[in-house]
């Protein structure tokens, strides 16, 4: 019967340090990946009415509420 030995978890090098300015580098990537993206639906929402509405001659509030694509 073989026993199973577990090392001890090892020592962070450096104490973990809380706060925003401490974690500026963290939290700055998060931001950037939101602003993006916010930007991409904010440009989707203005674009795909007109699209619906040259590509697909539509005339109402239809084009908003639906999911079209421009290839």
């Amino acid at each position: 019967m073989s026993t199973t030995s577990y090392a001890a978890p090892a020592k962070p090098s450096r104490p973990v340090r809380l706060g925003l300015r401490e974690n500026r580098l963290q939290f700055t990537l998060p931001v950037i990946v939101n602003t993006c993206v916010g930007g991409l639906v904010g440009l989707e929402r203005t674009t795909v009415p007109l699209i619906g509405a040259d590509t697909f001659h539509l005339a109402s509030d239809l084009a908003a509420f639906t999911r079209l694509r421009a290839l």
